[in-house]
């Protein structure tokens, strides 16, 4: 939701107990979810008070940082694997629309 940008930088996040209880996991899942989060930047955790996005954008930054680098991995893989240029153009625009029509 952070990268999407439907939480906006400062927002409270649900506390680890009742995130947990709402999606019926252990609540050291969550938490160990948090930690992960906090360790890259996404949120900060502000002792007493709870778990908050990290301010400026930085989630939706680190997430296309992240997004890029996969998507630079699979290229490569596709490369790799004796795909031409193009290719991997045609089954990229190929998914693509395909992407486009299922959001419409």
């Amino acid at each position: 939701m952070a990268a999407c940008g439907v939480l906006e930088s400062g927002s409270r996040l649900p506390s680890v107990r009742s995130l947990a209880e709402e999606l019926a996991i252990n609540p050291n899942t969550v938490q160990k979810a948090y930690r992960m989060l906090e360790h890259n930047g996404v949120i900060q955790t502000v002792p007493g008070k709870g778990s908050f996005l990290a301010a400026g954008g930085e989630a939706k930054l680190r997430q296309k940082a992240r997004g890029l680098t996969a998507l630079q991995t699979a290229l490569q893989a596709a490369l790799d694997s004796g795909l031409t240029h193009g290719e991997i153009r045609e089954e990229t625009e190929t998914y693509l629309k395909k992407k486009e029509g299922k959001s419409l």
